[in-house]
């Protein structure tokens, strides 16, 4: 009987053993896992920056663009003057004014380029908007999966923790029941 319990508690401490063992393992895995997720999270933050720093250069780019067609509308005016001069001047003044219809349509030319260049950049910066906003979605999810896994770890921990002491208190009971054992067959 006494054999038999002690067969018992081996097959039981045994099995204790694994179970520690593999929940050590579950929670090495989930920290593997939260240190990814951290990871994520640091490249998440570098892409943030990166996008804020598009957006600088973006308004840089806009800021160029309105200054072009500030100068295509100054041009545009010295050509209709240029125009006025050379209709003053008559005969003379007549190739003079095929100079001011080119620079005229360079002007125009410019202006326009300078605000598609704009619509562009606009796009781009809703784009970029989006983009970022996507991100912060991202950091919040790598957020709670870091959580989850931070409370299973622990979880893993106290298992393992609590699983060792049954181990413990098992191998002491089959020292006891040995003890038992060998009491028994002396007084036999």
């Amino acid at each position: 009987m006494v054999a038999d319990a002690d067969g018992q508690l081996a097959l039981l401490s045994g099995s204790i053993h694994a179970m520690t063992e593999q929940n050590t393992n579950n929670a090495n895995e989930s920290i593997s896992i939260t240190t990814d997720m951290q990871e994520i999270v640091e490249f998440s933050a570098k892409l943030t920056q990166v996008l804020g720093e598009v957006d600088a250069l973006l308004k840089r780019l806009e800021e160029n663009n309105n200054g072009i067609e500030q100068l295509a509308l100054r041009t545009q005016l010295l050509s209709l003057n240029a125009s006025v001069e050379a209709a003053r001047a008559g005969e003379a003044g007549k190739g003079f004014s095929v100079v001011a219809n080119e620079v005229r349509s360079l002007s125009e030319a410019s202006k326009q380029t300078a605000q598609e260049s704009n619509h562009n950049k606009d796009e781009i910066s809703q784009t970029l908007e989006q983009l970022t906003a996507d991100v912060g979605v991202l950091c919040r999810v790598t957020d709670k999966v870091n959580e989850r896994l931070n409370h299973l770890t622990a979880n893993s921990e106290e298992i393992s923790a609590a699983a060792q002491d049954i181990a413990q208190a098992t191998r002491q009971l089959g020292i006891h029941f040995e003890q038992l054992n060998e009491m028994s067959r002396e007084s036999q």
